[in-house]
């Protein structure tokens, strides 16, 4: 038995590598968009903003993002 667990992974999300953070302090009216537009694409906010920088100085989208992620769709309930 604990060989078996030895090869499993853990549970929990995938890491997303080195990185460090920062504290921004953005106009609130962007910050309500900014969160709404990541929500809309399945992403934390902080990944949204992580993209767009990248995008703005032409740099690749980190490895972590994965921009064709979608929402999944709820199954239908049976009655």
């Amino acid at each position: 038995m604990v060989g078996m667990n030895a090869t499993r992974r853990k549970p929990g999300p995938r890491p997303k590598g080195v990185r460090e953070q920062i504290c921004a302090r953005l106009p609130a009216d962007h910050l309500a968009h900014y969160r709404q537009v990541a929500e809309d694409l399945g992403m934390p906010v902080g990944d949204y903003i992580a993209l767009k920088m990248a995008e703005v100085h032409g740099w690749p989208a980190p490895e972590y993002i994965n921009r064709d992620k979608k929402q999944q769709e709820a199954l239908p309930l049976s009655a």
